[in-house]
Formats: C-alpha cells, sequence, structure tokens
C-alpha cells in the first residue's frame, strides 16, 4: 500500500483543502496492476526523471467519479481526485525500484 510521506498534510485534508502530498509506492501501484508501463518506449526514459499517467477522461463524469471514490482503492482513490480537482501526480523511480509520487492540486 501506498506510504505517505508528508507530514503535517492528511488525506482527509488534502480532499478537503488541495495541497501536496508525497507517497512511495512499488511499481503495481503505479501500474494498477502490471508493470508493463515500466516497458512503454514513451515513459521507459522517463522513469528516473519523472513522468505522468494521468486517467481517462471519464473520471470528469461526476456519477464515475463517484463510483471510483466509493468503490476504488485508496491509490485509485487518490489519483482519480487529484485530476478530477485539476492537479497532477508526478511518479519518478527511485534507486529502491519503490517509485515517488508527488499528488498536488490547489
Amino acid at each position: 500500500m501506498a506510504n505517505l510521506l508528508t507530514a503535517g498534510l492528511t488525506v482527509h485534508g488534502y480532499y478537503a483543502n488541495g495541497g501536496i502530498l508525497e507517497f512511495e509506492l512499488d511499481a503495481l501501484e503505479v501500474g494498477g496492476t502490471s508493470t508493463e508501463f515500466e516497458a512503454f518506449n514513451s515513459l521507459k526514459n522517463y522513469l528516473d526523471r519523472g513522468f505522468q499517467l494521468p486517467p481517462t477522461v471519464i473520471i470528469y463524469d461526476e456519477s464515475i467519479l463517484a463510483q471510483i471514490l466509493a468503490y476504488g482503492d485508496f491509490w485509485t482513490r487518490i489519483h482519480a481526485y487529484t485530476y478530477a480537482k485539476g492537479g497532477t501526480v508526478i511518479y519518478k523511480r527511485q534507486p529502491s525500484g519503490l517509485y515517488h509520487a508527488r499528488c498536488e492540486w490547489h
């Protein structure tokens, strides 16, 4: 499960007011249920520098977003909510092989 690195801002506070949350997570959490993204030609040169994996545009449908927030796993909810609010999630692979994720919306 994603490990919250940010001190001083809770996930609840982020949902309510925005800000920046930083997490550490493994490649399976980044890719959903697969690490195939690490081999994508369009991404493989950016894994260590930073990249985004924005969700599909269906999250802008309020009924779909509501279902994601009600039934999605923790990381899917944070990711979808951040983009629905106009924010970004930037991933960067760490030497350990884990990923640092910076979620931001204001």
